[in-house]
């Protein structure tokens, strides 16, 4: 995790939740709960529904469903970039 923040030092994560052998969320909790990443907005991509996304629980800045517009996708990055 250290080697994210001092080699790429990404100003966002976009991460899927599903993933083949694993759960966006986990890695997401992760990085949220590292001192050297806690900093760092991400954004969970999903194709679960709207109600499951409302019930989920995890530290993401943001969660948006897929699919989904460009418009409102971009206008999440430049909110959670600029904040």
């Amino acid at each position: 995790m250290d080697k994210l923040n001092e080699e790429f030092r990404p100003d966002l994560i976009i991460l899927d939740i599903a993933l083949g052998d694993g759960d966006g969320r986990t890695i997401c909790d992760e990085l949220k709960n590292n001192d050297a990443t806690a900093h760092i907005p991400i954004l969970l991509l999903t194709g679960l529904s709207y109600q499951d996304i409302s019930e989920i629980e995890c530290l993401a800045d943001g969660i948006i469903g897929k699919p989904f517009e460009s418009s409102p996708l971009l206008l999440n990055i430049k909110e959670l970039i600029l904040n």
